[in-house]
């Protein structure tokens, strides 16, 4: 059994806003494909941005997130190529 989800608090979103400003945090979810508004967050997700002190933070973590996952992804893969070959 999965852990409850709950949808972000309308007060989340407004210490969101405060703090980051609502255009600039939504465009940051749109870039990355984490969500188009705030109100598509759990509150769980909103409480974790807010706990980084500037949106450049946030940034930062999820770019070293996507190369973390991509970089597992191609040491995986090339495993299972012959060993003259190498991934792209």
């Amino acid at each position: 059994m999965g852990a409850t989800v709950i949808p972000i608090r309308p007060e989340t979103v407004k210490a969101i806003e405060g703090k980051f400003g609502r255009e600039q945090t939504e465009k940051l979810l749109r870039d990355y494909d984490i969500a188009g508004k705030l109100e598509a967050l759990t509150e769980r997700e909103g409480r974790h941005i807010l706990s980084y002190p500037k949106l450049d933070s946030l940034r930062n973590r999820i770019i070293k997130e996507d190369m973390n996952r991509v970089g597992r992804q191609v040491k995986g893969r090339s495993r299972h190529l012959p060993q003259n070959q190498k991934p792209h």
